[in-house]
């Protein structure tokens, strides 16, 4: 039996590996807000187009199953997005959890840390 989640959806994406990321509104709606990431609802576009091909991605410092990925822009304030992305890693079948992006902003240099994956 499946869990059903009551967090409204923006969009699902995939991510370099071809797992489903989901953005949940509330990021959009609440944490960029509370964050101060105010810059990062003009990176929405990039996120939704680059998040298959990012130039790289590092695991998070504080939790295993969270990894940090930096995408390269070009033409906008920042050079690089950060997107903070927490993956379900045991009994997502069974108890309904998801990826999703926890948070995005952008950054001048790329997130550094044990490197998962490279371009």
């Amino acid at each position: 039996m499946q869990r059903e989640s009551n967090q409204e959806i923006n969009c699902s994406l995939r991510d370099w590996e071809n797992k489903e990321v989901l953005l949940p509104q509330s990021v959009l709606n609440i944490h960029l807000i509370d964050s101060n990431h105010l810059e990062a609802y003009s990176y929405l576009d990039n996120l939704k187009q680059q998040l298959n091909s990012p130039e790289s991605v590092v695991a998070s410092k504080n939790r295993k199953c969270t990894k940090i990925v930096n995408i390269r822009l070009s033409g906008k304030n920042h050079k690089y997005l950060q997107v903070v992305i927490r993956y379900s890693r045991f009994f997502s079948s069974v108890l309904g959890k998801k990826n999703f992006i926890v948070s995005f902003y952008g950054a001048q240099k790329p997130k550094k840390g044990k490197i998962l994956w490279k371009k």
